[in-house]
């Protein structure tokens, strides 16, 4: 059974950005992260809030490089559980 799956790709210049990145998760898009940007301290706080989402929808957060993150939705991996693999190789 093959889905489409929305991929968002979201730069936070700021910790008030998050929230947006929250809404697309709270919708079941994956979320691609990148926080090459921001300070360690900035990229802790905005981890932090987006992972209590990611929890919640009992997603996955994946970091398939330095400061990415991506946050993978609960039904893709009820759907086919090699996808988050797949996807982590192809977004690297």
């Amino acid at each position: 059974m093959e889905k489409d799956f929305d991929i968002v790709f979201v730069k936070p210049k700021k910790y008030e950005d998050c929230k947006k990145c929250v809404e697309y998760i709270k919708k079941d898009k994956i979320v691609h992260i990148n926080l090459m940007d921001l300070d360690a301290k900035e990229s802790q706080r905005i981890l932090d809030y987006i992972s209590g989402a990611v929890y919640i929808k009992e997603g996955e957060i994946v970091n398939p490089g330095e400061n990415i993150f991506c946050t993978i939705p609960k039904k893709i991996n009820e759907i086919d559980p090699g996808v988050l693999k797949t996807m982590v190789l192809i977004i690297k």
